[in-house]
């Protein structure tokens, strides 16, 4: 732990040290430069001096017989005799010896000097603002700061502690932490002091603060990771309450980008990059941008996440449990080009909502989602502060450049779908169709089901000249059955036979019967006649 950023104790020594080398080299100076008779020491170094008329010793007199000419300046023999000189510390040397002061190159040492004194001060100065820039983890507690080296330190002292910190946060200043970070609610007493509410919260954001490993949160309460990237991956097990993570750009080279597992609560993802997750395992099929794992009851809301060229899916999320609640919400998000599925919905019974989603060129398709549900897949909210074009901001075309993987082996792919002018929300849903008692009439005497969707439109149409595309898988034993698509005309409650072409498998036996429609509503798949649907 460190109360201050610095090491109190190391700066003052430093700054004796360089004190006294400068010190040092202002020595000479600090020594008397005239001598007892007031001549300076060592002879003049002036190019313009002469020596000694030849004959004569120069005694103690240092003065050359010809200094370099000064105006005004008294002769030699004029200088008062050295016996009637006051001391030397005393007495102000004469005019001559002033100018041939001047001439001496002293003032090259005193800038040495003075340069020594500013280059130490300076050092002390870069020593001060560099130990104060290091990157702290912080948090207030009781009112009183603490400051630590490194993230994992804060985390331990407030669990060795048992403390919650002033307003739950745990503050990361800028700068790269390379470690791994584990935050796990039993480390507060075995949990009887596991904080209600964690928050840790970079100083500026996920594009100033890294943390250069991975970061595990485990039987937590609510808990909230704001504003990081993190390259190793994020893991959150057994938590319960709402877990929020926010600003967030993480990466996993062998694994999922973000994992939660067994959540008992809200999951809430805003701002949010998980990409290239996996591509660091040659061949193994693992890694999701964003794996979620709720327990019934629970929703996942995701808000702008961009989860592009992940090994596995963009997101997948899984409902523990059959509870009409369940509830996925995907908003102005990206999941494209991924190994398996833009977004993989798995819950038994609730809703999935993708508004404004751009999941295109996925590998096995746009969207996966749940059989039996209604699926509202593609929505757009009108903007109140968009008068001539409410949907301006929110396209709702070309969202699946490939299909939407509706289960019970049928695949649709929307078309460009337009908005009508109207204040409620636009949108495209389909749902499943297992039983045939929840067809709105028979179908026609001698056909067989096999299997139905419902696709709606609200507050939109598809453009003239586009079609919705609907796939239905075929194994090869029925391969040579005599299929037939039907499409429910509402308007003369009956069944309308739509055309179909067939598509053999490449390489195993079946294929799939592809039908293509320029209206939504009821589809089935039958077989006219008699056949062996369930052989």
């Amino acid at each position: 732990m460190r109360i201050m950023s610095i090491k109190n104790w190391e700066r003052p020594i430093r700054i004796a040290i360089i004190l006294a080398m400068a010190l040092t080299l202002l020595s000479p100076l600090g020594s008397a430069v005239f001598a007892d008779d007031g001549t300076t020491d060592d002879p003049p170094s002036s190019e313009e001096s002469e020596p000694p008329p030849e004959g004569e010793s120069g005694g103690d007199e240092q003065i050359p017989a010809e200094a370099a000419p000064v105006e005004d300046a008294a002769p030699a023999e004029e200088t008062a005799p050295a016996e009637e000189a006051a001391p030397a510390e005393e007495v102000a040397p004469s005019e001559d010896a002033e100018a041939v002061a001047e001439d001496v190159p002293i003032e090259d040492e005193t800038c040495l000097a003075d340069e020594a004194v500013a280059a130490a001060a300076d050092t002390v100065a870069e020593e001060t603002e560099e130990s104060s820039a290091v990157a702290d983890p912080y948090f207030y507690y009781g009112g009183t700061l603490y400051n630590y080296t490194s993230i994992q330190d804060a985390i331990d002292e407030l669990s060795a502690n048992g403390w919650t910190p002033d307003g739950g946060l745990i503050i990361v200043e800028d700068g790269t932490f390379t470690e791994d970070v584990v935050i796990d609610g039993d480390a507060w007493n075995g949990g009887a002091d596991t904080p209600l509410e964690l928050i840790l919260q970079s100083e500026n954001g996920s594009g100033s603060t890294v943390i250069d490993g991975n970061v595990i949160i485990q039987n937590m309460l609510d808990f909230i990771l704001d504003g990081f990237e993190i390259t190793d991956g994020v893991v959150v097990i057994d938590n319960t309450g709402t877990l929020t993570i926010e600003d967030v750009v993480a990466t996993n080279d062998s694994g999922d980008a973000i994992s939660v597992e067994n959540q008992t609560g809200d999951v809430v993802l805003s701002n949010v990059n998980a990409s290239n997750a996996g591509n660091g395992v040659e061949g193994d099929n693992i890694g999701n941008g964003v794996y979620i794992e709720v327990n019934a009851g629970g929703s996942v809301t995701m808000t702008n996440v961009t989860a592009n060229n992940n090994e596995e899916s963009g997101a997948l999320v899984v409902f523990n449990g059959d509870d009409e609640n369940n509830e996925i919400n995907v908003t102005d998000s990206q999941l494209s080009e991924n190994g398996q599925f833009g977004v993989w919905a798995q819950p038994e019974t609730g809703t999935v909502t993708l508004t404004c989603v751009l999941a295109s060129a996925n590998e096995y398709g746009a969207v996966k989602v749940p059989v039996g549900e209604e699926v509202i897949w593609i929505k757009c909210e009108p903007k109140e502060d968009k008068e001539e074009d409410p949907y301006e901001d929110c396209e709702i075309s070309d969202l699946s450049s490939k299909y939407v993987n509706v289960g019970d082996g049928m695949m649709v792919e929307f078309p460009p779908i337009d908005p009508t002018e109207d204040e409620d929300a636009s949108y495209a849903s389909y749902m499943t169709i297992t039983d045939p008692s929840k067809l709105p009439t028979n179908l026609p005497e001698g056909d067989i089901f096999m299997v139905g969707i419902d696709i709606l439109l609200y507050n939109a149409e598809i453009p003239e000249g586009e079609t919705i595309k609907i796939e239905f898988f075929i194994a090869g034993y029925q391969w040579e059955e005599n299929f037939a698509v039907l499409w429910f005309d509402a308007d003369a409650a009956d069944w309308v036979d739509v055309p179909f072409t067939r598509e053999s498998h490449p390489r195993i036996p079946g294929g799939k019967i592809v039908a293509e429609w320029d209206q939504p509503g009821i589809f089935v798949l039958v077989i006219h006649g008699e056949g062996t649907p369930d052989a």
